[in-house]
């Protein structure tokens, strides 16, 4: 199972089968879960199997166990700048779960995990709830309750149970699915692995995408349409494919004649990028100028800024020409700033 990539169209939870064939393009990353406990780390170029064989390459797919989660080696990957994210314990049967009735859901537990349900967004507020098989009911009301509630024991919930949830009397019917799955069989990553098969997405993604952060550096990968190395006629498009392995904002400027461009318009010279997506920017979006007789190159630099405090981070945004320094001075203008994970990748179009 997927845990991080950076790699386009492989996402968080995907599950890769023992004899697919990956393929990694140059600069893009992985970290994949094997039901064997180990953690995988795979870095682009490469074209394999997840699970490294006893012949792989030292320059070949690195693995550590999933209960080693809290110290991973990087090496393989190379550096990142920024802290990880805090110690996020592996989901077990002594896990508490909290329901969120709000939305349709599978939830995966098992015989004795505690149970509790999700107060609203904003009071007051009822819920209503009714099995749909035994047709026994509880209501909670916000007030008098506060916060998270225990789950009613009259709807203590079966293997494939389905709770109906209504909100204030609403018509609207949210439906809340039970998995009770044996936690005690088979390790952490086999665990869930078993669960996301079961269903129960929404419950997991949150723990999976915190095992793909500590586990992998933040990383940004940058391509077009046409790969890495992509060469143009005159006046042709140049579409850009970007995805990143955080949630961040993304700055991309083109350095074309000693001069330095933001990608993106407005004063904040930035568009937000979710993680773990695949985005492609069209080329309206782009003022890049290959219409000039050739030969013609533009070198093309992108940095992603990670977390809430990019929210807030001050750039002083390049107006002017830069020559031969430009992108010095766009790593310098990055790396000034605190408190805050960057990314980064450049490529270089030709134009013919």
């Amino acid at each position: 199972m997927v845990v991080s990539s950076t790699v386009p169209g492989m996402t968080v939870g995907q599950v890769v089968a023992d004899d697919d064939i990956l393929h990694l393009p140059a600069d893009s990353l992985a970290v994949v879960l094997l039901a064997s406990g180990q953690v995988v780390k795979l870095a682009g170029p490469y074209d394999g199997k997840a699970a490294p064989t006893a012949s792989a390459k030292d320059d070949g797919p690195k693995t550590v166990l999933l209960e080693n989660w809290q110290q991973p080696d990087l090496s393989s990957l190379g550096g990142a700048r920024g802290q990880l994210l805090p110690r996020i314990p592996p989901l077990d049967a002594t896990t508490a779960v909290v329901v969120d009735a709000g939305h349709s859901a599978t939830w995966c537990i098992a015989p004795k995990t505690p149970l509790s349900l999700a107060a609203p967004g904003q009071a007051p507020a009822r819920l209503d709830l009714e099995d749909g098989a035994s047709g026994a009911r509880a209501s909670i009301a916000w007030p008098p309750a506060t916060g998270p509630q225990p789950w009613p024991p009259q709807l203590a919930p079966r293997d494939g149970s389905s709770i109906m949830a209504r909100w204030d009397g609403s018509q609207a019917v949210q439906m809340l699915h039970f998995q009770v799955l044996d936690a005690d069989q088979g390790n952490t990553s086999a665990r869930l692995i078993r669960w996301w098969r079961a269903g129960c997405r929404t419950q997991l993604e949150p723990q999976l995408r915190a095992l793909g952060a500590q586990m992998a550096p933040f990383a940004l990968y940058l391509s077009t349409d046409r790969g890495r190395t992509p060469r143009y006629a005159i006046g042709e498009p140049v579409d850009l494919v970007v995805q990143a392995n955080r949630a961040s904002f993304l700055y991309c400027f083109i350095l074309q004649d000693g001069q330095v461009r933001s990608v993106f318009p407005g004063a904040s010279g930035r568009m937000r990028l979710p993680d773990q997506t695949e985005i492609h920017i069209a080329a309206d979006r782009l003022p890049l100028d290959i219409t000039a007789p050739p030969p013609r190159l533009a070198e093309l630099r992108c940095y992603a800024v990670a977390g809430q405090a990019a929210e807030t981070a001050q750039l002083a945004l390049p107006a002017g020409s830069g020559g031969d320094q430009s992108g010095s001075q766009l790593d310098r203008l990055f790396a000034s700033l605190a408190n805050v994970q960057v990314a980064q990748a450049h490529l270089t179009v030709r134009t013919d």
